[in-house]
């Protein structure tokens, strides 16, 4: 049944129903209209038997005059009344009202008769006796009178009942026609109610579940279910829908396969030929090859995000994150770009926005990254300043505008620039190149996050790239410790309004009085300092050392309470004088931590001799602390020594981050919120019991206690919990660094003690395309190991029957035996024991595929692969990768037997 039948059989249900409860409705008015008409007729008589009842006695009162009075000058109007009452009495009798009185009414009329024959009896008698013969007559009349009176009165009261029962008839006939219209009305509604009942559930229904689960799908083969239900339009659609989405996830799919698997071969091949003897010109070429090659694939990965926002598969994730850490990196990224140009990167962060806030973190950086690097672009000279702010005062709508002094916009083509392969100049020769994708996914996922973008430029003066997000204030996220700043005032002296700007931002988030900062240009800055404060400078543009630069005002400077140095973002770092240098970041920690330090504290000396004094280190390193002040100096004392560390302002969010990655070691504060460090501890050891912690994390995890009691029996709880080191605070740099140094040291130890010689160390490389074989041969070998290649999933499970192996590497898109159902195979074996002898176990498999849709890597994960490496893979991520299985392998056999490394 189509669409058309079942909107028809709709329509007449509702028709016919209305109809006919419509023509009963119209038929019982009319009813009722006919006896309110008859009720006005009643009303007519009943006024006539009131009239007559009325001329009766006036007649009656006329008869007796001239009959005992002898007033034989009434006797004409005697007459005309007689006549009045006989045509009353005959208007009467013709109405329905008065239907079976006629008798009473011929009565009437007889007795007016006699009466009058009586009065014209006596008016025509002249004899003697006259009055005698009057007398008679009169009493006679008499008799008639009261009969005349009394049947008028009679008449009358059965007229009123009758019209009394005609309205109480109408009456009800009214309520009843009154209960029926309510009743056909609700009937009516029933009826309507159960034709859309119906209609919806065969109709709408089927339409609603296939628009939803068109919204819901996914570009796979699986991911578009929807029962075929409902009319055959409905049904045809749906089949209609579920080919084309799984056409276009397979094309998807094929695409992102095709185009990086030759890719990983272009680009590898090109990195593996810089690593051997080449001339100039031939280094040339193959950078030059490998850029074009890296180049396109940045190409197909913004075609993959746009495919992914227009199929409505990309969510926008709800994560906790700080606001002005992410703004920094987001910046940092283009530092060193814009530094080559030549090109001052501003930031400035308003002071009312919250330091850590919710939303999607990942999806704000591309955006930022996108915008920044566009404008570094098409800037040439001049300056790029990213610039947040809360829209009208509202902190939970941030508004991100990024302004640069580049070659501007056509206002024509300003319209055009947020929508898909559009760009500002698409001819062929454009100068800048691009796909024409960054700003239209950047609109896309703004309003994905609550915002919309936009532009405003003027050729030849720059652009403004703005847009605008919802990001909720982090409730659970500790407030940030308060602090006393030491200076009086701060003096910001800058020539740049932006660079000023963003450090009297920075100030103010951090608490200081807007009343003790003063913001200057340097040529002002000699007239404004005073003894007592603390100065930022602002160096930049200027070629001469810092104590001629600020020779003019040392006398001032010698009185203030600190001075340091506004250095430009991605530029080479400037010592010199006796000042210090601030780093231009968004970010709050660090100027919190110079305005609190005593003035000795930041004197580039001491720094200088730490850096000098601390050993180089290599080790990525985990600091758990509540204090940001604390947190940040932690950092950059290990910074300086080389590691690579991360901060977390609880347990709670340092058992997140060593869930998601790998830490060598971690510095743990005892007291937080939330989740204290030893809380923490006794969870992570229990994380690493069940190997639920990152890969790549050293068993047992490295957990250094930082505590500010050093007590026996807060000792014995550290270690209770499971912290192996205890460093009490205050510490110093030393310490900590000699602390960490010996942690990894004992790491790089156990590292450097492999089960076996790397060339006893057996990889497999299953791919079906010979060019990523000799690449991946081409890596493994160089690493040295032993490497065996086959073509297809069945090769590999064939090979690992009667061959041991150490990794394996394995593509997913295969013939004859795709990876997924190899390596579901494999485990299946290895469960049986089947795998020859010599094979580690469990079998490390990693998962080298051309495939980066969303739910591939789980869809590797379930199939029982330990890792996932997207091509084209870059030959260090791959020997990490592999390097990585090893030691986790080892380390959970040694915890497992209770070796010693």
């Amino acid at each position: 049944m189509n669409l058309k039948v079942h909107t028809g059989r709709l329509l007449a249900i509702c028709t016919i129903s209305g109809f006919a409860i419509g023509a009963s409705l119209v038929a019982g008015y009319r009813n009722v209209d006919r006896a309110a008409n008859e009720l006005g007729a009643h009303s007519m008589a009943l006024r006539e038997v009131a009239d007559l009842d009325t001329r009766l006695r006036t007649y009656v009162h006329m008869a007796d005059k001239v009959l005992l009075h002898d007033q034989t000058g009434l006797l004409d109007s005697t007459v005309k009344w007689s006549e009045e009452i006989r045509a009353t009495a005959g208007r009467l009798a013709a109405t329905k009202l008065a239907d079976g009185m006629r008798p009473d009414i011929d009565a009437i009329v007889g007795g007016v008769d006699r009466i009058q024959a009586c009065i014209d009896e006596g008016a025509t008698d002249h004899g003697d006796d006259r009055k005698a013969r009057l007398a008679a007559l009169a009493e006679r009349a008499q008799v008639d009178e009261e009969q005349l009176v009394e049947r008028s009165d009679q008449l009358e009261d059965q007229l009123a009942r009758r019209a009394e029962y005609h309205q109480k008839d109408i009456d009800d006939q009214r309520f009843a026609l009154a209960v029926v219209t309510w009743i056909a009305a609700a009937v009516y509604l029933v009826i309507v109610s159960m034709s859309w009942f119906w209609s919806v559930q065969t109709i709408v229904l089927p339409i609603e579940r296939l628009s939803d689960a068109a919204e819901r799908a996914k570009l796979d083969n699986a991911a578009f279910q929807v029962e075929e239900s409902g009319p055959d339009e409905v049904r045809r659609l749906t089949r209609n829908i579920s080919s084309f989405v799984r056409t276009r996830a397979d094309f998807l799919a094929t695409m992102s396969h095709e185009l990086r698997t030759p890719l990983n071969g272009i680009i590898n091949m090109n990195e593996l030929m810089l690593a051997t003897e080449l001339d100039g010109e031939q280094q040339d070429l193959v950078r030059s090859a490998k850029g074009a090659g890296e180049a396109l694939l940045a190409v197909i990965n913004d075609i993959l995000d746009f495919s992914k926002i227009q199929a409505k598969k990309l969510d926008i994730e709800t994560a906790p994150f700080r606001l002005r850490d992410l703004v920094d990196a987001s910046v940092d990224i283009n530092a060193v770009a814009a530094a080559a140009k030549g090109l001052r990167l501003g930031v400035v962060v308003d002071h009312r926005l919250p330091e850590a806030v919710q939303g999607d973190p990942n999806r704000l950086r591309q955006i930022l990254v996108n915008l920044l690097n566009n404008a570094v672009k098409f800037t040439s000279q001049g300056r790029v300043d990213l610039l947040v702010e809360p829209v009208d005062g509202h902190a939970d709508v941030v508004r991100f505008a990024v302004v640069d002094t580049g070659v501007g916009i056509a206002p024509d083509v300003q319209g055009t620039l947020f929508h898909a392969f559009r760009q500002g100049d698409s001819s062929t020769t454009r100068k800048f190149g691009g796909t024409g994708l960054g700003l239209a996914i950047c609109r896309e996922l703004a309003t994905l996050m609550g915002g919309e973008v936009g532009v405003t430029s003027e050729p030849g003066k720059g652009s403004t790239f703005w847009f605008t997000v919802k990001l909720a204030d982090d409730l659970a996220a500790p407030a940030a410790p308060a602090f006393e700043p030491r200076c009086q005032r701060l003096v910001v002296a800058s020539e740049c309004p932006i660079a000023r700007r963003g450090v009297v931002e920075r100030a103010l988030a951090v608490g200081l009085p807007a009343e003790r900062i003063v913001a200057v240009g340097t040529a002002a800055l000699a007239t404004s300092v005073a003894a007592g404060d603390w100065v930022v400078f602002d160096a930049t543009g200027s070629d001469q050392p810092l104590d001629v630069t600020l020779g003019s005002v040392r006398d001032q400077l010698v009185g203030a309470g600190s001075t340091v140095v506004l250095e430009a973002r991605g530029a080479a770092t400037r010592r010199g004088g006796d000042v210090g240098r601030l780093r231009p970041a968004a970010g709050l920690d660090e100027l919190r931590v110079w305005l609190a330090a005593p003035p000795e504290a930041s004197a580039p000396a001491e720094d200088v001799a730490t850096d000098a004094a601390a050993p180089k280190l290599a080790g990525r390193v985990l600091v758990a602390d509540d204090n940001p002040i604390n947190r940040h100096a932690a950092k950059m004392f290990l910074e300086r020594s080389g590691c690579t560390v991360t901060l977390a302002q609880d347990g709670q969010e340092a058992i997140d981050l060593l869930l998601a990655q790998p830490f060598d070691v971690v510095l743990m504060d005892c007291q937080m919120p939330r989740l204290d460090g030893l809380e923490a501890t006794r969870r992570l050891r229990r994380l690493e019991a069940d190997e639920r912690l990152a890969e790549g994390s050293p068993v047992p995890l490295p957990i250094v206690a930082l505590t500010a009691s050093d007590a026996p029996e807060d000792r014995a709880a550290c270690a209770a919990a499971g912290m192996g080191e205890v460093l009490p605070k205050p510490f110093a740099a030393k310490d900590l660094i000699a602390t960490v140094a010996r942690l990894l040291g004992d790491r790089q130890q156990a590292d450097a003690a492999p089960a076996q010689p790397a060339a006893q160390t057996r990889v497999l490389v299953v791919d079906d395309n010979p060019m990523n074989q000799r690449v991946m041969a081409a890596i493994v070998r160089k690493a040295g190991y032993a490497v065996t290649l086959v073509g297809d999933g069945q090769q590999a499970v064939d090979h690992l029957r009667e061959h041991p192996c150490d990794v394996v590497l394995m593509d997913c898109q295969m013939p004859v035996l795709d990876g997924w159902e190899a390596t579901s195979l494999l485990r299946e074996l290895e469960k049986l024991g089947q795998l020859p002898s010599g094979t580690r176990s469990p079998l490390p498999i990693l998962a080298v595929t051309a495939n980066a849709m969303e739910g591939d890597r789980e869809k590797c994960l379930s199939a029982g692969m330990d890792d996932y490496l997207t091509k084209p893979v870059k030959p260090q991520q791959v020997l990490d990768a592999i390097a990585r299985q090893l030691k986790r392998r080892l380390a959970t056999s040694r915890t497992r037997t209770g070796a010693t490394p």
